[in-house]
């Protein structure tokens, strides 16, 4: 089990498809981590936007920086560690 501490958030990242036509096609697991910009949010840090009304929560859809964060093993989840400020937006 992750616990994150401070100003960072938690993401387990959506799967990430090519679609061409009506196929699709996976994507390589290292293309994945690149092109992921979306997720659910598992757990927010304590000191999360620190200052301001928490304005994203646990599980809420969020789009993030591109080529921010950790990815984290746990169990079988590749799970990313991210920076509350690298979260940009919601999803709804």
């Amino acid at each position: 089990m992750i616990n994150v501490k401070g100003p960072r958030v938690l993401i387990k990242p959506d799967p990430v498809e090519t679609k061409v036509g009506s196929i699709i096609i996976a994507v390589d697991e290292k293309i994945m981590k690149y092109e992921t910009v979306e997720g659910t949010v598992l757990q927010i840090g304590n000191g999360s936007w620190e200052g301001e009304e928490p304005w994203a929560k646990v599980g809420d859809k969020v789009v993030y920086v591109r080529h921010g964060g950790k990815y984290v093993k746990d169990g079988d989840d590749e799970l990313l560690i991210l920076s509350d400020e690298d979260v940009i937006a919601t999803r709804e």
